[in-house]
C-alpha cells in the first residue's frame, strides 16, 4: 500500500513496484486519514508511508495502523524530518525507514525484507538519530503552555488564560525545561521550534 500526498510520486512508485511478479499494490492514499481507514479493508503486508503528510501526518498515521494492523510492516520513506517524527514512528510500530533517494533495487529489497520480519533502517537517517536525538514528547498541556511562552505570555497571563493557579503554571513550565534541556524560556522556546514542536 502507497501513502504519499503526491500523487507523481504514487504513480512512480505503483509503475515501477508494479512489475515485480511478487509484488502487487493494494491500495493508496494521498493522507493519514485516508491510509487509516483504507488499512484495514486492502489488509497489506507492507506499507509505504510518507512522513510529511496533510492533517494526520506519516508518524501518526503509523501508529493508528500499527494499533489496527499490527502484522502489517510499515517502512516511512521521507526527503526530510525531524529526528523526532522518524524516531515517533519507529516506536510506533514501523518496521524500517529510508530517504526518498533510495534506488529503485533498494527499496524493492526493503520491502521483501520487511515482509520477511527483517528491519531496515537507512544509515544517514540512523547517523540523524544519532546526531539529533528526538525529546520527548510534550504532552498538549505543555505544547498550549510553551505556545503561550512563545507569544510572549506571563505565567498570570497563562494562567488566566487556560484556568490554572500560577504555581501550576510554574509545574509544567519546569517540566517542560526539564524535557528539552532547556535553561530558560528562550531557549526551550528555540529547541521546540528547531525541534517542530510548536505549529507556527
Amino acid at each position: 500500500m502507497l501513502v504519499d500526498d503526491h500523487a507523481i510520486v504514487r504513480i512512480g512508485l505503483a509503475s515501477i513496484l508494479g512489475t515485480k511478479k511478487n509484488l502487487k499494490i493494494v491500495g493508496e492514499a494521498d493522507c493519514g486519514e485516508t491510509a487509516i481507514r483504507i488499512a484495514p479493508q486492502v489488509k497489506p503486508d507492507v506499507i509505504l508511508m510518507d512522513m510529511m503528510l496533510s492533517g494526520i501526518d506519516g508518524a501518526k498515521a503509523t501508529a493508528e495502523i500499527h494499533r489496527l494492523l499490527p502484522d502489517a510492516k510499515i517502512l516511512i520513506l521521507t526527503s526530510y524530518g525531524t529526528s523526532n517524527g522518524i524516531a515517533y514512528a519507529l516506536k510506533a510500530g514501523a518496521s524500517g525507514a529510508l530517504l526518498k533517494t533510495v534506488q529503485y533495487p533498494i527499496l524493492v529489497d526493503a520491502i521483501q525484507r520487511l515482509a520477511a520480519g527483517e528491519k531496515v533502517i537507512d544509515p544517514e537517517i540512523s547517523r540523524q538519530l544519532r546526531k539529533d536525538p528526538p525529546v520527548p514528547e510534550l504532552t498538549e498541556r505543555q505544547t498550549q503552555i510553551l505556545t503561550a511562552m512563545m507569544q510572549g505570555m506571563t505565567d498570570s497571563d497563562i494562567a488566566k488564560t487556560i484556568g490554572l493557579s500560577q504555581n501550576g503554571v510554574r509545574e509544567h513550565i519546569t517540566n517542560i525545561f526539564n524535557k528539552l534541556c532547556a535553561a530558560n524560556r528562550a531557549e526551550a522556546i528555540a529547541i521546540a521550534m528547531r525541534k517542530h514542536l510548536l505549529k507556527i
